[in-house]
C-alpha cells in the first residue's frame, strides 16, 4: 500500500504548483428533486465562490464525477486546473453500490491517503457539505493554520 500512495502522490506532485485552492465537487450520491439526498451543484457555483485573486493560481479539482472535469475545461479553460487522472464516474451511473468506480478497494484507498498528502499545500478551499470537505479542511489545517474556506 505505501507504494502505492507513493505512486499516486508522485503522478500529481510535480502538476500541483503553489499557491494552490482545493476545489471539493461532490456528486455521485446526489438524487435529484427528493427531499432529503444530497443537492447537485453546477461547476459555476463552485466557481463563483473562488476568491478573484486566486483564479490565476492551481485549483486542485478533487471530484468523483467526471462530468465536473468536463465541465471546468468546457465552461472554465482559462483556469489552471489539476486533477488526479483516475476513473471517476459520470453523475449517479455508480449508484450507491459501486462507490469504487477502479474496482479496486485499494487503489481508492491509496488515492485518498495520496490526495490528504496532496491538499495541505494548498491554503484555500470551496467546497460544498460533505464529510470528506471536513476531513480536508481538518489536513489542511496542518500547514495552514489560517485556511481560508469559502
Amino acid at each position: 500500500l505505501r507504494k502505492d500512495i507513493h505512486d499516486q502522490f508522485s503522478l500529481m506532485d510535480a502538476t500541483i504548483s503553489t499557491p494552490c485552492t482545493v476545489m471539493h465537487v461532490r456528486r455521485s450520491d446526489v438524487v435529484l428533486h427528493v427531499q432529503r439526498s444530497r443537492k447537485y451543484f453546477p461547476m459555476s457555483t463552485y466557481v463563483d465562490h473562488l476568491p478573484a485573486n486566486r483564479r490565476n493560481e492551481t485549483i486542485f479539482l478533487l471530484t468523483d464525477d467526471a462530468n465536473a472535469i468536463d465541465e471546468a475545461h468546457e465552461f472554465y479553460p482559462e483556469l489552471k486546473w489539476s486533477y488526479l487522472n483516475r476513473k471517476r464516474w459520470r453523475g449517479t451511473e455508480g449508484g450507491w453500490e459501486n462507490q469504487t468506480p477502479s474496482r479496486s478497494p485499494k487503489l481508492e484507498i491509496a488515492i485518498i491517503l495520496a490526495t490528504l498528502r496532496l491538499v495541505q499545500r494548498c491554503d484555500t478551499i470551496v467546497f460544498s457539505s460533505s464529510q470528506f470537505a471536513k476531513t480536508l479542511t481538518r489536513v489542511m489545517r496542518w500547514g495552514h493554520p489560517k485556511l481560508k474556506r469559502v
